[in-house]
């Protein structure tokens, strides 16, 4: 709960130095929907959750953002969940109301499983088992213009996740969400 006070903080800060400044700053949030791959598959089901994007458009072309996500996995372990703070860019091609962009996002990934074990006397408690990796997805996606305000837009994407744990995790994902551009 602390680290999305701190989010939260950040994403005022950022907005409201870009509205007093001139800069291309933006926030996003996606919904998120993940299909395990190889090994991963075998341990999971599917995923879903939110992202958070803070971000600074360069140019024309390029964009960067800091992200923080936040995934839930259905499985038969309860309250198994991958978070990540990351770094991504885009590298966009600019047409008129439709915006392709390649990407690539890289970070740090933490993954969180609570295991229920009994102990003496028949008392159930809950183990957390936490684990840290590097990881990274290259991205492709599309910005669409909404047309009703030149702030907000929709972006949709889909990448290929490659997280090193102990075991490699591999997965899909789908996302679809909205830029709010401080202008």
């Amino acid at each position: 709960m602390i680290v999305m006070k701190k989010y939260l903080l950040i994403i005022i800060c950022i907005a409201f130095f870009g509205k007093t400044s001139l800069a291309q700053f933006y926030t996003g949030i996606e919904a998120k929907v993940a299909y395990p791959i190889g090994y991963f598959n075998s341990q999971v089901e599917f995923g879903y959750g939110p992202v958070f994007n803070l971000g600074y458009l360069a140019n024309n072309k390029l964009d960067f953002s800091i992200c923080y996500e936040l995934q839930f996995f259905n499985t038969q372990q309860p309250n198994f969940r991958i978070t990540s703070e990351s770094f991504s860019f885009k590298y966009k091609i600019n047409l008129d109301k439709c915006i392709p962009y390649l990407g690539l996002r890289t970070g740090i990934f933490h993954s969180k499983t609570e295991i229920p074990a009994i102990v003496i006397g028949q008392n159930i408690e809950t183990v957390e088992r936490k684990e840290n990796a590097f990881g990274f997805a290259p991205t492709i996606g599309v910005i669409i213009d909404t047309r009703f305000s030149k702030k907000v837009n929709i972006d949709i994407s889909t990448s290929y996740s490659v997280l090193y744990f102990n075991s490699k995790y591999t997965y899909l994902s789908m996302s679809a969400g909205i830029i709010y551009i401080f202008k």
